[in-house]
């Protein structure tokens, strides 16, 4: 009877009138649904579908993040990723910790600046400076982290103190950081106007 009540909770109508489903009895299903369209909602109703969807099965609502923030093969939203891995960082920070090295893998490098303030701030700073390191060790391709990066200079008071962060983090002054970051940003011009070419041709 409980389950005959829960189907008959379920029903919702379409513009034209028919019936429908208003879920899929199934939190992660339905987080799958609608990842991509929560763009506009607010905070709070993002995390709370996100931890309906967790609470069902952490390892699907995880992989589900993932998909939604994957700027090659998924949704590409960025707003949406970035409010629940803040929840998350706060809220089941192990679980982030463990998968913070695949977000800019699926997503950007200013995601893991996204944490700055949080629980998992220096596991983000790690894996910045991990990369940042090699970056400027390498001789040939670079990671597109120094265009993400925050700068020193810029207008946002902000993005000023999280680039401050980073640089005190790095062990740099601002004047280093500034030009490390110029130098790989240079890098990464030819990189990008290369692949350009090679496109148009």
């Amino acid at each position: 009877m409980l389950n005959h009540l829960k189907s008959e909770a379920n029903i919702a109508y379409t513009e034209n009138g028919a019936v429908t489903n208003a879920s899929t009895m199934s939190d992660c299903l339905d987080l799958f649904a609608v990842i991509g369209a929560l763009r506009a909602a607010d905070d709070q109703k993002i995390i709370r579908r996100f931890v309906r969807a967790y609470a069902e099965d952490a390892d699907i609502a995880m992989k589900i993040l993932f998909f939604g923030r994957n700027v090659r093969g998924g949704l590409g939203e960025r707003r949406v990723f970035c409010v629940i891995i803040n929840w998350l960082a706060e809220n089941r920070t192990e679980s982030l910790r463990k998968n913070i090295e695949l977000i800019p893998e699926f997503g950007r490098y200013d995601d893991l600046v996204s944490l700055i303030s949080t629980a998992c701030e220096k596991d983000a700073l790690r894996t910045i400076r991990k990369q940042l390191e090699a970056d400027l060790a390498s001789d040939a391709e670079v990671s597109l982290l120094a265009k993400w990066l925050p700068s020193v200079n810029a207008s946002n008071a902000e993005t000023v103190r999280k680039a401050k962060r980073i640089a005190r983090y790095l062990g740099m002054s601002d004047a280093e950081y500034r030009k490390a970051l110029v130098e790989l940003r240079k890098k990464i011009r030819i990189m990008e106007h290369s692949d350009l070419e090679l496109r148009e041709h």
